[in-house]
C-alpha cells in the first residue's frame, strides 16, 4: 500500500471511529432491562440534597427517562414535605443518600408510620452514586430492591 493510500485509509478510519464514538456517547438514556415494569408503579422520591444529590439521577437513568417528573420528587429543603397524600397516591418511596449536608426534615416519622401502603427503599452512596457513576453493581443493586 502506498502512503498516500494508507494515510487515506487511516483518516477514513479515524473518520469512522469518531462517528462511531459520537453516536454511542450522544444517545439518548437507554432504560436498563428491567425485572419489573415501571410503567406498574408511581415512584415517589425525596431528595435529601446532600454533597451528592444523585438518587433522581439514578432513577431516571435505571427508568430510562431524560428527566423525572418533578412533580414526584420531594425536598425539604425548598419546603416540599412527604405529605400522606403523597405516600396514598405514590407505591415507592425512595429515599435518596442522606450524607452530613442533607436534610431529611421532610420525612416525618407519624406521616410515615401512617402513610406507607406500598415499599420505602432506603438508598445509600452505593446505590445513589455507584448507580450514576459506575460500577454496574450499583445499578443491580438498586434496580433489585425496587424489584
Amino acid at each position: 500500500m502506498s502512503k498516500s493510500k494508507k494515510s487515506q485509509y487511516v483518516k477514513s478510519l479515524s473518520t469512522f471511529l469518531c462517528f462511531f464514538l459520537l453516536v454511542i456517547f450522544a444517545s439518548p438514556v437507554a432504560a436498563v432491562d428491567l425485572p419489573f415494569d415501571p410503567n406498574d408503579y408511581t415512584f415517589l422520591i425525596y431528595d435529601p440534597e446532600g454533597e451528592e444529590s444523585s438518587i433522581v439521577s439514578a432513577m431516571e437513568k435505571i427508568l430510562g427517562v431524560d428527566t423525572f417528573d418533578p412533580n414526584n420528587i420531594r425536598t425539604a429543603a425548598i419546603g416540599e414535605e412527604v405529605t400522606p397524600e403523597d405516600l396514598s397516591t405514590h407505591d415507592i418511596l425512595i429515599v435518596g443518600w442522606n450524607d452530613y449536608d442533607g436534610d431529611v426534615s421532610g420525612l416525618d416519622n407519624e406521616t410515615l408510620a401512617a402513610g406507607i401502603t406500598g415499599r420505602v427503599i432506603l438508598t445509600g452512596h452505593d446505590a445513589d452514586y455507584h448507580t450514576v457513576h459506575g460500577p454496574l453493581a450499583a445499578e443491580l443493586f438498586l434496580v433489585q430492591a425496587i424489584d
